[in-house]
């Protein structure tokens, strides 16, 4: 059968992807035996072919290989971002604040064995204080916002139950049959203080009653049960003026309150320079032409940055600790909350390059 070559020309491409029947497959092979421009039109439609597959494929493993790295950064971030909050907020309710008087002070009374008994709220973490020449006290209490929270929720627990409810709890608590004052005053945060005086006339204070030989070996012994002559204050938060807990002679204090513990500068320090290398390194960064400099600039700001927010949220931003007694607090969150800040907003960053080459 003669055909012709514009026929053979269009089956070809067919013939060449193997996409005919028997019968047009030897049609065009029997033309092809005579044929040699189809022949070479069959040659030509080959090379055609192989050597865009070989080109699509590695474009496609190339964008396959964006892809999949933008999806595990992404979930990186995502996990990162996740883990912070958590920590950020553990930092924020676990970190010691401060209580005004009328929060951390439920009463303030003189029992009949000398003591003077100060009740403090039952969520205190700790106490700090000041002693001064004139036997004057001052008091701060600390506590955390969760101890805060889980203080108001056993006080609503306590206060639907009968005095005998109340007896019975707090011997369970302490697995006793009988309840002694001590164990009142340990279940109802109970200070107690004693006064003594020693034959000079200076003012000493003692927390345990043993007036029977326990100052015996103490070479100003004797002494000798006194008034509670000093004053006792409360250092309102934000260094006010103190609140006059006890009036004992003048019930006036003229010391300096506003002077901050060595451990609250230093962490004042290493807040401002960080604030400063991190403004100072953002602003470097958009004007520096040189793109590594420039990433090295942003990278050393993100971490001051994550290191002043990470500061801002465990200190809430109230460095006014005359006592040092927060600042031992923060530690603990202060090596952890920036290193977790820092990757997490290196590795947004980091996404944010991958998404938009061409900022960097």
């Amino acid at each position: 059968m003669d055909i012709s070559c514009d026929v053979i020309r269009d089956l070809l491409p067919l013939y060449a992807e193997d996409m005919v029947s028997n019968d047009s497959r030897g049609l065009v092979e029997e033309h092809l035996e005579g044929c040699d421009p189809c022949k070479k039109e069959l040659e030509l439609l080959k090379q055609a072919q192989k050597l865009p597959v070989d080109v699509d494929t590695h474009g496609l493993e190339r964008v396959s290989k964006e892809i999949r790295k933008r999806k595990i950064l992404t979930v990186l971030c995502v996990i990162a971002t996740i883990f912070s909050l958590i920590w950020s907020g553990m930092a924020f309710v676990l970190s010691p604040i401060y209580l005004n008087a009328e929060q951390a002070i439920e009463g303030v009374e003189l029992r009949e064995d000398g003591a003077l008994a100060i009740d403090l709220a039952d969520c205190i973490m700790g106490t700090g204080g000041r002693k001064y020449d004139n036997g004057d006290i001052v008091l701060a209490t600390t506590t955390s916002r969760y101890n805060w929270w889980r203080a108001r929720q056993e006080e609503k627990k306590l206060s639907g139950m009968t005095e005998e409810e109340i007896e019975n709890y707090v011997k369970k608590l302490y697995s006793k049959k009988e309840l002694s004052q001590a164990d009142w005053d340990r279940f109802n945060s109970v200070q107690t203080r004693y006064c003594f005086t020693d034959v000079n006339g200076v003012l000493t204070i003692a927390y345990e009653p043993d007036f029977e030989g326990y100052f015996a070996d103490d070479p100003f012994a004797p002494y000798t049960p006194a008034e509670h002559t000093y004053d006792l204050f409360y250092v309102e938060p934000g260094l006010k003026e103190p609140v006059l807990l006890w009036d004992g002679d003048d019930g006036q204090i003229y010391e300096d309150l506003t002077s901050l513990d060595f451990l609250v500068q230093q962490y004042l320090i290493f807040f401002g320079v960080s604030l400063v290398i991190g403004i100072g390194a953002f602003i470097a960064a958009h004007f520096i032409p040189n793109r590594k400099v420039s990433l090295c600039l942003r990278i050393l700001g993100t971490i001051a940055g994550s290191i002043v927010g990470a500061s801002l949220v465990i200190t809430g931003g109230d460095y006014l600790d005359s006592f040092g007694n927060r600042a031992l607090e923060w530690s603990q969150f202060i090596p952890s909350l920036p290193f977790s800040l820092s990757i997490t907003a290196l590795l947004w960053q980091w996404l944010y390059w991958v998404n938009h080459p061409e900022m960097h």
